[in-house]
């Protein structure tokens, strides 16, 4: 967040929502709704961003399919789960080699978060819901568990989604402290600041 405020000259929010097991989906969207508002209503001719990175990048896209009077320009998700139900057969071939998630424990995590929703909600699984109003920054690695999915979403939604992948890399590796990661900063700032054709 620091980089980000130090490379771009933006300010940056920090929103403190509630963690499952204590909160469902529908808790934390409520959480990020006064937040948003309230930023909205503190500064409005701001052009409000969301960057989120693991389940925070999640939100980040499901968010917007639930809010149409203040629509979301842009959007940095790093390494979000779009597929809760787990159906894509290269998941399981790419856990093998994820260090940072365990598939075993995905379902029980899901259940929680989900609770009364279907999986195929796109409040809960965005592969399935509509970005034709957003600019989307996705950024994934190829030893990350949600990667096939991350690469489907990037298909499915290409007019709208500048995709970066990185070769070898875990799950959310741009918040990682890896040398490698100074060009993918870069492009996280370039976007921010409307200078996509430098993507």
């Amino acid at each position: 967040m620091s980089d980000i405020v130090m490379n771009t000259n933006m300010p940056v929010a920090v929103l403190d929502y509630p963690l499952v097991p204590n909160a469902n989906l529908d808790d934390i969207y409520e959480r990020m709704q006064d937040a948003i508002w309230e930023l909205h209503h503190d500064f409005p001719e701001a052009n409000i961003s969301l960057i989120g990175d693991s389940s925070g990048a999640q939100l980040a896209l499901g968010y917007t399919q639930l809010i149409e009077a203040l629509p979301i320009k842009k959007i940095v998700a790093i390494s979000p789960m779009v597929d809760m139900t787990l159906s894509n057969p290269d998941i399981k071939t790419i856990a093998k080699r994820d260090p940072v998630l365990s598939l075993p424990a995905m379902p029980d995590v899901i259940k929680v978060i989900s609770e009364h929703h279907s999986l195929q909600d796109a409040v809960v699984s965005p592969l399935y819901g509509n970005f034709d109003n957003q600019h989307i920054l996705l950024i994934s690695g190829t030893r990350d568990l949600t990667n096939p999915d991350n690469r489907l979403f990037a298909t499915k939604f290409a007019a709208n989604v500048t995709y970066i992948e990185g070769e070898g890399l875990p799950h959310a590796y741009p918040i990682w402290p890896l040398t490698r990661n100074t060009s993918v900063k870069r492009d996280i700032y370039d976007f921010l600041m409307g200078h996509t054709d430098e993507i």
